[in-house]
């Protein structure tokens, strides 16, 4: 079987990496039944697999988000969302960042609710999402 060792071979393929996350969120709330929140993050990956030629994974989201309650019966909140998640690889010696990957999202959300006497609640809505894959 010759000197092929399996806990070798899974050691001898670990690569180590460099992460960076940041995320952050706010709220705000006004005495009228407003309330506008707000969310971004950021995330970067690199794994040198290959010497001086990393892989570099990136994503951003961003959103905005508002509700209102008008009275007691009538709610509306409207959303928007964004998402980008790129893979590239970085050719060191001619300092060049070449993408390989990219997906783009953008999303936008109404949506309204109607209490009514007996404790129903009417919902009307409406979503629209765009996507976008580059290769």
């Amino acid at each position: 079987m010759g000197n092929f060792s399996p806990v070798t071979r899974v050691f001898s393929e670990i690569y180590s990496n460099r992460v960076v996350s940041v995320k952050d969120k706010f709220t705000l709330r006004s005495t009228d039944g407003l309330k506008v929140s707000a969310h971004a993050s950021y995330y970067f990956r690199q794994v040198p697999r290959v010497t001086n030629e990393p892989e570099r994974y990136r994503d951003f989201s961003a959103g905005i988000k508002g509700e209102w309650t008008i009275t007691d019966n009538d709610y509306v909140e409207l959303a928007y969302a964004f998402d980008q998640y790129d893979k590239s690889t970085l050719q060191r010696s001619q300092n060049l960042d070449i993408r390989s990957y990219s997906n783009v999202q953008n999303s936008v959300r109404a949506l309204y609710n109607h209490t009514m006497g007996r404790g129903d609640i009417l919902t009307v809505g409406g979503c629209h999402a765009f996507l976008r894959i580059l290769h």
